[in-house]
């Protein structure tokens, strides 16, 4: 499913691809690639609401230990103008965060978030 969904996104099917994606999680709740997936999407077609709720269901399926799953949960609420909640899930990411790249592009979230800004990807 993952697959047909990442090749929906590529060509511009976004709504189509979080369609696919909502059918995977039904049938197998514990693919939290998917819902991260999800999110991402949502974030890119205007909906934060979707993807904060979304994003929320993700870290309590994973227990949020990852760095980059709490990045984008601090999109998500960043999108929502929670920048207060963002920028407390942000410096919970950079703690996580082994590699520098993550490290910095959290840091550059941090930024914008302390700026109330969004970062756009």
């Amino acid at each position: 499913m993952n697959n047909l969904a990442a090749a929906l996104a590529g060509a511009g099917r976004k709504q189509e691809a979080i369609h696919v994606l909502k059918q995977a999680i039904e049938t197998e709740p514990d693919l939290i690639y998917s819902y991260w997936q999800i999110v991402r999407l949502e974030l890119q077609t205007s909906r934060p609401k979707d993807a904060l709720t979304h994003a929320q269901d993700a870290c309590k399926r994973d227990g949020c230990r990852d760095a980059s799953a709490l990045d984008i949960l601090s999109l998500a609420y960043a999108a929502n103008s929670d920048f207060d909640q963002a920028i407390q899930t942000a410096r919970q990411a950079e703690s996580l965060a082994l590699s520098i790249n993550v490290k910095d592009r959290i840091r550059q979230h941090l930024a914008l978030y302390e700026k109330k800004k969004i970062p756009h990807e």
